[in-house]
């Protein structure tokens, strides 16, 4: 009798045993699936778009004996975007700045100008300041995109269109020719505003933020390389970004920045300063965000940064701590 017992005591232990092995008994916390998503930043050919690309800027200069300047400074870019070709992901677009509204104000003095409406606009001559965020005014210009959504080349358009950039680059050239040495740092200030790098920060607006086509999981970082522009200094860092509220109409993308270098120049142009300065140094962070819609078609930018860099011009060393926003939003599509 002991010996049956034995044997239907292990029987029972063998089915429980079986049972958990083959799942017909539940687990307790099962592994479910993570949602997969397909993220990309479309430029269907013949698309144009149009932007309003607002840029805020606020800065505190901090010399060396501790006083301090404040001013702060928005620019309103009305950007038109013509994709032109899409080849292997490398984008080709002509983008056009149709108008701007600049405004910079300091304690009492208040800068206007808006190329709309000649009421009211009230600047300095030749203003390096206003020259940096207006020489692209009315430029036609092309941008070409690499597969990861990087600037790979921007200049002039082919061709003898009225107005682009190609014109003004003549312009400059034939002017340059017996100048006095007063001229001689006027076209060097439009030069230096006409650069890639300022092409690049208003007409790549997406940033490069969705390296191509990417298939993810729905809490997956990715990790890529970003350059900002922070009043007209540029940075370079890493990015963490990430998916958040997906849904099928639109996705939301998050990248941010922990650790923004300047690139160290010697011909940055600053407000109220009368020549050119050096950086020295500096840090920052950020955080930008894309709004897609359903068919990856870019409908919104929105980026915020803070930064601290440490400038000389001449003998003197000062401090600029910046905080920068960025509120880009799609006002108008078509097909040409």
């Amino acid at each position: 009798m002991k010996t049956l017992f034995v044997i239907m005591l292990c029987f029972c232990g063998s089915i429980l045993t079986h049972a958990q092995e083959t799942g017909k008994m539940p687990l307790e916390n099962p592994k479910k699936d993570k949602k997969k998503y397909t993220v990309r930043v479309s430029y269907p050919q013949y698309l144009i778009t149009s932007y309003e690309f607002v840029e805020k800027t606020e800065t505190e200069r901090i010399f060396r004996d501790s006083t301090k300047k404040k001013f702060r400074r928005e620019v309103k870019w009305y950007v038109t975007e013509r994709i032109l070709d899409e080849v292997k992901g490398e984008v080709t677009m002509n983008v056009n700045i149709d108008s701007m509204v600049y405004d910079l104000y300091e304690g009492d003095i208040h800068y206007h100008y808006n190329s709309q409406s000649f009421n009211g606009n009230k600047l300095r001559n030749n203003d390096p300041d206003w020259t940096m965020a207006s020489a692209l005014l009315n430029r036609l210009y092309k941008l070409v995109l690499n597969a990861k959504g990087l600037m790979k080349s921007a200049g002039k358009v082919d061709g003898d269109n009225l107005g682009d950039l190609g014109q003004l680059e003549e312009f400059l050239d034939e002017q340059s020719v017996n100048m006095s040495e007063k001229d001689s740092g006027l076209i060097f200030l439009w030069r230096k505003a006409i650069r890639p790098d300022q092409c690049d920060h208003i007409g790549n607006i997406a940033r490069g933020v969705v390296p191509g086509r990417m298939t993810i999981e729905e809490d997956s970082v990715w990790k890529i390389a970003t350059n900002a522009r922070i009043n007209w200094v540029n940075f370079v860092d890493s990015m963490n970004v990430r998916l958040i509220k997906p849904s099928r109409m639109r996705m939301t993308i998050e990248g941010v920045t922990h650790s923004l270098i300047p690139i160290p120049e010697n011909d940055v142009i600053m407000y109220d300063v009368p020549g050119l300065c050096s950086v020295l140094g500096g840090k920052g962070s950020g955080k930008t965000t894309l709004t897609l819609n359903n068919k990856g078609l870019l409908n919104a930018m929105e980026s915020e940064k803070n930064a601290e860099i440490r400038i000389r011009y001449n003998m003197e060393e000062f401090t600029e701590k910046i905080k920068q926003t960025i509120s880009c939003n799609m006002t108008g599509r078509d097909k040409w």
